[in-house]
């Protein structure tokens, strides 16, 4: 659960969790914490807490994927490829965590009394404008083979289509998320290099 009802993109740090190598093999196996990024989930804010869903799974070639997914909208972000990500090591302890209660969830709202934030027209032209130029760059690509980026391609065609027509900031969500699934398909597809990955998602981070 994110503490900010006004909030457009929930940021969920991910984290993994490797086998230190200096211990593999040994009695005292130890593990190190890699920082992988900070990955979002675009909403409509609605004045409630959001809340989301972590789904972790196993895509091709055995790598890392994360769903995100709006449990009160039923909105989704998928990441794939995330361990080929180079991230970088921090001190973690795990810890138990504690729901939050109804009095810490009620304060937290009322901190945004009154305030309501929203996307605009002027945000829903840029992100237009984000997601045309990377079906652009995949269409340079040969994507012959590569079934689940040729999908996700055609759903953010779809979601482009709709948006324009309808000319509706609320579409906003659904196509910066379908732009971050299809950049992180083109990755695990190797159609794109990790460091050509990561100025792609850092431009579409902008949007908050």
């Amino acid at each position: 659960m994110h503490g900010n009802p006004n909030a457009r993109r929930v940021p969920v740090p991910l984290i993994a969790k490797v086998p230190d190598a200096n211990t593999q093999g040994t009695s005292e196996l130890k593990y190190r914490y890699r920082h992988l990024g900070e990955f979002g989930l675009a909403i409509n804010p609605t004045g409630e807490l959001p809340s989301v869903l972590i789904t972790v799974g196993i895509g091709q070639d055995k790598r890392t994927l994360v769903t995100l997914q709006h449990t009160q909208s039923g909105q989704p972000v998928t990441y794939r490829a995330l361990d080929s990500l180079t991230g970088f090591d921090i001190n973690l302890s795990e810890e138990e965590g504690q729901a939050w209660s109804e009095e810490k969830k009620t304060k937290l709202k009322g901190g945004y009394a009154g305030e309501r934030a929203a996307w605009t027209e002027k945000d829903l032209t840029a992100l237009l404008h984000a997601a045309r130029a990377l079906l652009d760059q995949l269409r340079d690509t040969a994507t012959s083979g590569f079934s689940a980026v040729q999908q996700i391609q055609q759903e953010l065609e779809q979601e482009i289509q709709t948006a324009a027509e309808a000319k509706n900031p609320e579409n906003c969500p659904a196509i910066l998320n379908k732009t971050q699934t299809l950049a992180s398909a083109m990755l695990e597809a190797h159609l794109i290099s990790p460091d050509g990955y990561q100025p792609i998602k850092a431009d579409l981070d902008k949007f908050v």
